[in-house]
């Protein structure tokens, strides 16, 4: 393979030259040297290291992707999907090549260094668990990061997501506007902060309109479909099952549908039901669900957005980036029926 050297030499110039002409240097070279080296190059099949050319210009011109869980369905779930989907947008627009690591993070001592060898400029790190030192390990080496999906208050470092809270809240009021009373929640795996922010705001609505939730109606600790499946078989079998249910995520709600036409519950009518995030299924189910859209895409827009600004030398707001939810009404919610109070 020629080197940068067999270049020089055929173009009778010298290394730095040809490195000048051919990484688009500003430096002043002849319009006739600049022919002749880019000839040369061409007909030599010589084409410039990316590695190399990172180190020199100290920019690789890619970014890295770190998801808090690593595991195969991840190319499938809806959540990652749609936050891939806005990083690549970005990406693709800014110039920017994306890598992502698929090595489990087994804490910063055993996985930051890693991260030291430059292979990307920045990461986002999409909804690290609780209690994860992904932010300040990395943080800690000077890498560039944004995070996706859970707060830090981290100084310096930006995150971006969904106002959580106030999409609970607007399902809370959907339901309670529906004169539901009996209402339930079925929350998911509790390592994420969003599950937690979404149960205490739903909550804390019902409590203030004088309906608080019983203990028996605050259910589920795995996002996983069968352990969501026997939690709403155990919910529904209750003397006095929950007339409307809301659910962590779309994946459970559809979940929950599922074991209400098993159990011959008919939804909305005996039953109504309202997820998180909006996925693009939600829109075509039979019925359509009644959900708290989520701009996923835009959230991983932003994020890419924000972290090849802090690549590039700007200067950005760090802290809370969010998005406002939106309630969109479809077909698994209605006014409670007088034959089920």
């Amino acid at each position: 393979m020629a080197t940068i050297r067999d270049v020089a030499k055929a173009s009778g110039v010298s290394v730095t030259t040809v490195s000048f002409v051919l990484n688009n240097s500003p430096r002043p070279v002849s319009p006739e040297t600049r022919r002749r080296v880019t000839e040369v190059a061409r007909r030599m099949n010589y084409h410039p290291n990316a590695m190399a050319r990172g180190l020199v210009q100290r920019r690789m011109n890619s970014i890295g992707i770190l998801f808090s869980i690593i595991e195969p369905t991840i190319v499938t779930n809806n959540y990652a999907n749609g936050i891939l989907r806005g990083i690549f947008q970005e990406s693709v627009d800014r110039g920017y090549d994306i890598h992502l690591f698929t090595q489990p993070w087994e804490g910063a001592e055993n996985s930051a260094p890693r991260f030291r060898n430059k292979q990307t400029d920045g990461t986002l790190i999409v909804a690290p668990t609780i209690g994860s030192d992904m932010v300040s390990g990395l943080h800690s080496l000077g890498v560039p990061i944004v995070v996706l999906s859970t707060p830090t208050e981290i100084g310096g470092v930006a995150y971006v997501d969904v106002d959580n809270m106030v999409g609970a809240q607007m399902a809370a009021e959907h339901l309670l506007s529906l004169g539901h009373s009996r209402i339930a929640h079925l929350m998911g795996a509790p390592h994420q902060v969003s599950v937690f922010q979404r149960r205490d705001a739903f909550l804390k609505v019902l409590e203030k309109a004088g309906k608080p939730m019983p203990p028996e109606y605050l259910v589920g600790d795995s996002f996983q479909r069968e352990a969501v499946y026997d939690t709403t078989r155990r919910l529904l079998s209750l003397p006095s099952r929950p007339t409307a249910i809301f659910t962590t995520n779309d994946d459970m709600a559809f979940v929950v549908l599922d074991v209400a036409q098993e159990m011959g519950i008919a939804v909305p009518e005996h039953l109504s039901v309202i997820g998180f995030d909006d996925y693009p299924m939600t829109a075509r189910a039979q019925p359509g669900l009644t959900t708290i859209h989520h701009p996923l895409s835009e959230v991983g827009m932003e994020a890419a957005k924000l972290l090849i600004a802090r690549i590039e030398g700007g200067v950005i707001e760090s802290g809370a980036h969010l998005f406002a939810p939106k309630l969109v009404i479809r077909g698994t919610t209605t006014t409670l029926s007088e034959k089920i109070v």
